[in-house]
């Protein structure tokens, strides 16, 4: 995983979510932050399950689920942004730069399988 982008973009995206929320304390919303580091960091571990996937198939599979494991973290965000508007603020640039990558990923792959298929 050494040159793996999205994994190291994935796990830096992680430790500044963790760094962020780690000062957050408000007993209100401690739901709904708790579910934005668990989706946070899900989006990680899906691309590093990923990185051993057994088939074409495989990989796209868990690379689907990190997607939409990043599509729910920007609904946790968007419920938080009122509350914490510079959470959000700092966190969507890399969750979309993410996003892109992953999104680019799947179609490369999509096209691939689809090739072989009519090969």
């Amino acid at each position: 995983m050494e040159n793996n982008i999205i994994y190291h973009k994935s796990v830096d995206f992680s430790l500044l979510l963790l760094q962020s929320l780690d000062g957050l304390h408000a007993p209100s919303y401690q739901v709904l932050i708790n579910q934005l580091r668990r989706s946070g960091t899900a989006i990680g571990a899906s691309i590093a399950e990923a990185d051993s996937a057994q088939s074409m198939l495989d990989f796209i599979s868990k690379m689907k689920i990190a997607d939409k494991e990043a599509n729910e973290t920007l609904y946790w965000l968007k419920l938080l942004e009122k509350e914490f508007p510079s959470l959000s603020e700092k966190m969507l640039g890399p969750l979309l730069e993410i996003k892109r990558i992953l999104r680019s990923i799947l179609v490369t792959c999509m096209k691939k399988r689809k090739e072989k298929k009519q090969a």
